[in-house]
C-alpha cells in the first residue's frame, strides 16, 4: 500500500491522463473511473445494502425521529439541517488539511458513540418537552449519520465500472424504497434503535472493502498539498457541479412543500422511477448514463410542478409522488456521480462527498423556507401561481445556466492521481536511483530531487524539506529531466521503475 500520491510537477501538457490506479485492484481505471477487475459480485452486495440502509435510514430521520421532536420543538428539522452543513464543513477541512483524523477506527467509535448518546438523550428529551436536550440530541444524531454515509461512498467507489456503479446504487435505493413503503413507520425509540443498528450495520459490512482506500488518504498527503499541483483532480465548492446540486435540491424542496398537504397518489411514484432507472442501467448502452438520469430527475419534477396549478383534488397527491420520484433519480445520480469522482482520485472523494451534503442541506432548507414564506406571503389559494412561478424560474436557471453542463464529462474531467509503489520497494527504489543518477551525472541536489519525484513528492514539498524556493525547485527539475531524457514526472517514475 502506498503511502502518496504520484502527480506531474512539471510539463503536465506531456503526461498522459493515467487514470487512479486503485487500492483495491492495483490496476489502472478508464477515462470514466472504470477499473477493470475490480469490484468483485460480493463487494456490489454489500455496497447495495449499505446504500439500502442510507436510503431507510432518511425515512426513520424523516417519519419517526423528527415526527417525535417537532411537535414541541418546531425548528428541529432547521436547526438539524445547520448542524449538518457544520458537520460537514468540519469533514470537508479535515479531508484537506487533516487526512489523518479520518482513521476508519477512530471515526466509527466517534460514530457510534454520537449515535448511542443520542439514542438516549432524544426520548428523554421528548419525554421532558426539553428543547435543549432535543438540540443536543439531535446534533449528536447528525455527527454520528456522516461516516458510515462515506463508508457506503467509498464502497460504491471501490466498485469496477461506472455502470456497475450506477446498477448498485439504483438497486440499494430501489430496496430501500420498497422498504419504507411496505413497512409501518415505527415510534421514534424504535427508529432512533434502527437508524443505530443501520449505521453501525454499515460500518461493520464495509470495514475490510473499505480499509484499503481509506488507509491510503489518511496516509497519504493531504488534499490541499496535492490539489496545488493537479487543481482539475478536486471538485471545488462552487464548481458547477454543486450548484447543480443546490439549485435541483432547492426546487425539489419548494415543490415538495407545496405539495405537502396533497395527500398520497395510489402508487409510489419513486418506487417505479427507482425501478425504471435500474431496468434502464441494467439494459442501456449509452456511456452518458449520468446525464440521462439528470435529464429524468429534471423531467420528473418539473412534471410534479406543472401538476399543482391544475387545482384538481386528484392531481396534487400525483404532483408529490413525482417530485419524490424527480428526488429518488437525481440520489442515484449523486451516489453515481460522487462515486465516481472518488474512482478516479480517491483523494478527492471525502472532500466532494462533503461539499455535496453542504450544498444538499442548503438546498432543502432554503427551497423548504421559500415555500414557506411564499405560502405566508400569497396563501394557499395562491399554490398554483407560486408552482407557475418556480417552474419558469427553474426551466430558466437550466437553460441558461446548466444547458452546457455535463455530469459525464464533469466526471472525465477529473484528472486521476496515481498512489505510489509499496513502501516496501523503498530500498530498491533508492538503489535504483542512484543507478540512473550516476549514469545521468545527476549532482547531488538533483539526485535529492530525484529521490523525492520518484517517491511521488510534488513541488512544494521538496520545497519545504530542502528549504528551497520553488523557482529553484523547478530549475533542478528541468535540468534533471533534461539529463534523465524525460518529460513528466510520470516518465521520469517510469523509467525507475523498468
Amino acid at each position: 500500500m502506498g503511502r502518496s500520491a504520484t502527480m506531474t510537477s512539471e510539463n503536465t501538457e506531456h503526461r498522459p491522463k493515467s487514470a487512479l490506479a486503485a487500492p483495491w485492484s492495483g490496476k489502472n481505471s478508464a477515462p470514466d473511473g472504470s477499473r477493470p477487475g475490480a469490484g468483485g459480485g460480493r463487494d456490489a452486495v454489500l455496497a447495495g445494502c449499505a446504500l439500502a440502509a442510507q436510503s431507510l435510514h432518511g425515512w426513520l430521520t424523516n417519519g419517526s425521529i423528527f415526527a417525535s421532536v417537532i411537535p414541541y420543538f418546531p425548528l428541529a428539522r432547521d436547526l438539524n439541517m445547520a448542524f449538518s452543513v457544520v458537520a460537514f464543513a468540519l469533514v470537508a477541512l479535515a479531508a484537506f488539511y487533516w487526512p489523518r483524523l479520518l482513521d476508519l477506527g477512530q471515526m466509527a467509535l466517534v460514530s457510534a458513540g454520537c449515535l448511542f448518546s443520542a439514542t438516549l438523550i432524544v426520548p428523554l428529551a421528548a419525554q421532558a418537552q426539553s428543547a435543549p436536550f432535543a438540540t443536543l440530541g439531535l446534533f449528536l444524531y447528525s455527527m454520528g449519520c456522516i461516516w458510515p454515509a462515506a463508508m457506503a461512498l467509498f464502497a460504491l467507489a471501490s466498485l469496477a465500472t461506472s455502470r456497475l456503479r450506477s446498477i448498485v446504487a439504483a438497486t440499494g435505493l430501489l430496496a430501500g424504497a420498497l422498504l419504507s413503503f411496505f413497512l409501518p413507520t415505527p415510534s421514534a425509540l424504535v427508529g432512533l434503535i434502527a437508524a443505530l443498528v443501520l449505521k453501525v450495520g454499515t460500518m461493520a459490512i464495509l470495514w475490510r472493502l473499505v480499509r484499503p482506500a481509506l488507509s491510503m488518504v489518511t496516509s497519504g498527503p493531504p488534499a490541499s498539498q496535492l490539489k496545488p499541483e493537479a487543481p482539475d483532480a478536486f471538485i471545488p465548492l462552487f464548481h458547477p457541479l454543486m450548484i447543480c446540486i443546490l439549485l435541483f435540491t432547492m426546487a425539489g424542496s419548494y415543490g415538495s412543500v407545496l405539495s405537502e398537504y396533497a395527500g398520497t397518489a395510489p402508487v409510489d411514484l419513486s418506487i417505479v422511477a427507482a425501478g425504471g432507472a435500474l431496468l434502464w442501467l441494467v439494459f442501456s448502452r449509452r456511456g452518458r448514463r449520468a446525464d440521462d438520469l439528470f435529464s429524468l430527475s429534471v423531467i420528473l419534477v418539473i412534471g410534479g410542478f406543472l401538476l399543482i396549478p391544475l387545482g384538481i383534488a386528484d392531481a396534487r397527491p400525483w404532483a408529490s409522488s413525482l417530485l419524490a420520484a424527480g428526488g429518488v433519480c437525481f440520489s442515484i445520480l449523486r451516489w453515481l456521480t460522487l462515486s465516481s469522482i472518488g474512482s478516479r482520485n480517491i483523494f478527492a472523494l471525502v472532500p466532494t462527498f462533503a461539499f455535496a451534503d453542504i450544498m444538499t442541506s442548503l438546498g432543502t432548507e432554503v427551497g423548504a423556507a421559500a415555500a414557506h414564506a411564499s405560502m405566508a406571503v400569497w396563501g394557499q389559494d395562491a399554490t398554483g401561481a407560486i408552482a407557475t412561478g418556480g417552474t419558469f424560474i427553474l426551466v430558466v436557471f437550466l437553460w441558461l445556466g446548466f444547458r452546457s453542463f455535463s455530469f459525464t464529462e464533469t466526471i472525465r474531467d477529473v484528472e486521476p492521481i496515481q498512489p505510489l509503489p509499496s513502501s516496501e520497494a523503498g530500498a530498491s527504489l533508492a538503489d535504483r536511483c542512484d543507478q540512473l543518477s550516476e549514469a545521468a551525472g545527476l549532482t547531488e541536489r538533483e539526485r535529492e530531487i530525484f529521490l523525492m519525484l520518484a517517491k511521488g513528492r510534488n513541488t512544494r514539498f521538496i520545497q519545504e524539506q530542502l528549504v528551497i524556493s520553488p523557482n529553484t525547485v523547478r530549475s533542478h527539475i528541468k535540468h534533471l529531466y533534461v539529463k534523465l531524457d524525460v518529460h513528466s514526472q510520470q516518465e521520469l517514475i517510469d523509467l525507475v521503475e523498468r
